[in-house]
């Protein structure tokens, strides 16, 4: 009995315990292992490879997660070749900091942007005619693989390539988006978000959402919520509410602004939207359509 205990004991003792590290950027090549150290200012160790489970920062003075202490200063690092991670791997934006992308980030298990953190989506799937995917957008899905602060910035300023029946954005779950900004000409058709689009922390401006005017960025055809923490401005583009049949509940916690684009409250008569807004409704040379 005693030797069988002591093997027992000796069997969990060479079990391996993996905890993820933590490596910050240092400004150098974003590709490049050297360029990743696990103390802030470049001293320390470097990582074997990115398809490891570990966490990678770019550094900014203000709010992180996953960090220790906070950055001298904001950085901004430009991904211009295909970057691959593990699936257990996260790419953490911190406050302050930028990463705009204009190739794409493959093989996330989570991506954070904290508050003041900016990611500018640059990067368009396949070739002409593509319709891309809503995986072309970095992170993973559920809960834990998107993750974004109140006022932090996404800006979506290429999607989908010149199809004409682009895909969805990715379905970001509570608290949802924090600001963000839609800005993409490329598209030949209307993007159908259904049901999924439910939630804005901050603010929600719609510039350009494909090819030309006729293009739109469709919500609903069927029951569905959209809270709006900050302020709904379209000045550009076309924005439906309710697409079809149903009735679309949008709550807006800040002020209504349509200039040089269009707020379709829905699409037929069989469309109903119930809008409000804490603050004030306005439209310039923009359109209000109530179809419903």
């Amino acid at each position: 009995m005693k030797k069988l205990f002591l093997l027992i004991i000796a069997a969990f003792a060479i079990i391996p315990t993996t905890f993820a590290t933590v490596y910050y950027w240092n400004g150098a090549t974003f590709s490049n292992t050297s360029s990743w150290w696990t103390a802030r200012n470049g001293t320390g160790s470097n990582p074997s490879g990115f398809n490891t489970a570990n966490i990678f920062i770019v550094q900014g003075t203000g709010a992180t997660t996953n960090g220790v202490g906070t950055g001298i200063f904001n950085m901004s690092l430009n991904v211009t070749a295909t970057w691959t991670f593990a699936a257990t791997s996260t790419l953490e934006i911190e406050g302050g900091a930028t990463i705009t992308a204009t190739a794409q980030i493959v093989t996330l298990g989570a991506f954070v942007v904290n508050n003041t953190g900016t990611y500018n989506h640059n990067w368009t799937s396949g070739a002409a005619l593509s319709n891309g995917a809503s995986t072309d957008f970095p992170g993973a899905l559920g809960a834990t693989g998107r993750v974004f602060g109140a006022t932090s910035t996404v800006n979506i300023n290429a999607w989908a390539n010149t199809g004409t029946s682009p895909a969805a954005l990715p379905v970001i779950t509570a608290p949802g988006w924090g600001n963000l900004t839609l800005n993409y000409t490329l598209p030949g058709g209307s993007i159908n978000m259904g049901t999924t689009f439910t939630a804005v922390q901050g603010n929600f401006i719609v510039t350009a959402v494909g090819n030309s005017t006729a293009r739109e960025f469709r919500l609903g055809g069927a029951n569905y919520t959209l809270a709006i923490g900050g302020s709904l401005t379209v000045n550009g583009g076309f924005l439906t509410l309710m697409q079809g049949t149903g009735t679309a509940t949008v709550n807006v916690a800040g002020d209504i602004t349509v200039s040089s684009g269009t707020l379709e409250y829905g699409s037929s008569s069989a469309s109903i939207a119930n809008v409000t807004a804490a603050g004030t409704a306005t439209s310039t040379t923009g359109t209000f359509t109530l179809s419903g």
